[in-house]
């Protein structure tokens, strides 16, 4: 008998099970747009968390690690990466480039909540 998985594989090579496409915060500020973009765009998944600020050295570059491992997972399809800071945004979006699927950012600074809201459901 041959065993058969059934998956999604990755332009690394890497094979996920599940097909997510996940909205990101970047920081604890940018949750509330987050999950509005996922309540405007069905079938994706926000990852809401309370890190982000006031962290620094070691501590701040573990949570960014963790975060790109986490859009890097291979049962992420694609992930938009929302962030107060768009440096910080487009960091993040950068590790998770890497594999080779789509990610996209969107800084709240300088566009604020409801207009980066409207530009991530799109």
């Amino acid at each position: 008998m041959e065993t058969k998985i059934l998956g999604y594989k990755r332009d690394n090579g890497r094979i996920g099970i599940r097909n997510h496409v996940l909205i990101i915060p970047v920081d604890d500020l940018s949750n509330a747009s987050c999950l509005a973009v996922e309540h405007n765009i069905a079938g994706t998944l926000a990852i809401p968390h309370p890190y982000g600020r006031l962290q620094f050295g070691a501590d701040l570059e573990l949570h960014f690690k963790t975060l790109i491992g986490a859009g890097r997972n291979p049962n992420v399809a694609a992930v938009v990466i929302i962030g107060i800071e768009p440096n910080w945004a487009k960091l993040i979006a950068d590790g998770i480039a890497e594999t080779g699927k789509p990610v996209a950012y969107f800084g709240i600074e300088g566009y604020g909540d409801l207009k980066t809201i409207e530009r991530a459901s799109r």
